[in-house]
């Protein structure tokens, strides 16, 4: 009861901290529209994002096409729509997957010992060695181009990314007083990194987390755009870019429009990443 009292605080003090600040609530407000296009495109979709209609092709804004038409005219507007919820797929399972992977092995390097803090490392300064786009053609000409792809890419750079800044949180928890005399008692490892260590870390990860997802949405569409990602009919944002780039002097609304969701995107999430690091983080955290 005690902790559901406290979570419940702590939800009512980041609502509060937010309400203060309206670039937060700005880029709450754009979050919740991005994931909610995803989660109810179905819904939101108003024509087959793949119809051909040639007849159409290069069709204005108008009332049956919102956003007008592309090359092969389909609807871009259903087409975008169709394109979130593969923006968001990639971006919430390859940041999660990564970020709990980083989050074992970053408190494993900080609280273990010296050689396994050495082999994390290691571990960490390999993966982040290799070039994202060289690295993203190796796996690709492996395994095939597609959203699978993309996401097992993603994941294998953040690991590093989110153990790092796991590790530097655990390497100075460990060495604050209070880890010290939970030790001197004789408390168990499993207790310290549980109880401890890991309800310290989650707000640095939240953070990360928030500021890592535009950059994960914007490298999908980046491979896609070169070919690397989800492979055309399929709509993705990287895709209508492309096609867009292909046709922009017969048309400019398939790169506008490809594009103008990439940047509000990445301008909620940073947005709301920069709020939430103010209050999660109390050494950030502004004076009222």
């Amino acid at each position: 009861m005690a902790r559901t009292h406290k979570r419940l605080d702590g939800l009512i003090e980041i609502w509060a901290h937010l309400r203060r600040e309206p670039l937060g609530i700005v880029g709450l407000l754009i979050v919740v529209l991005v994931i909610g296009s995803a989660l109810l495109a179905d819904a939101l979709i108003l024509v087959d994002p793949v119809k051909l209609s040639i007849r159409d092709k290069f069709m204005p804004p108008s009332l049956a096409y919102p956003l007008g038409t592309d090359y092969l005219g389909r609807d871009i507007y259903s087409r975008v729509i169709a394109g979130s919820r593969i923006a968001m797929t990639a971006a919430l399972v390859a940041v999660s997957i990564s970020a709990g992977i980083g989050l074992v092995l970053g408190i494993a390097s900080g609280i273990g010992p010296r050689w396994l803090d050495y082999s994390m490392l290691l571990l960490f300064d390999t993966l982040r060695s290799f070039p994202v786009v060289m690295f993203a053609l190796a796996v690709v000409t492996l395994i095939g181009p597609s959203l699978t792809t993309i996401i097992l890419i993603i994941i294998v750079i953040s690991i590093p990314l989110f153990g790092r800044a796991v590790r530097t949180q655990t390497l100075t928890l460990k060495n604050s007083e209070f880890i010290q005399s939970e030790i001197a008692m004789g408390a168990s490892l499993p207790r310290l990194m549980g109880v401890h260590i890991l309800p310290n870390v989650l707000g640095p990860i939240m953070i990360l987390a928030a500021m890592e997802i535009p950059v994960v949405i914007a490298m999908e569409a980046g491979l896609s755009f070169l070919g690397f990602g989800v492979r055309p009919p399929t709509p993705s944002w990287g895709n209508i870019l492309n096609d867009g780039f292909k046709y922009i002097r017969n048309s400019p609304w398939p790169l506008i429009f490809g594009g103008a969701p990439i940047i509000l995107t990445t301008l909620g999430f940073t947005f709301l990443g920069e709020s939430l690091r103010d209050v999660l983080d109390p050494r950030l955290r502004k004076e009222s």
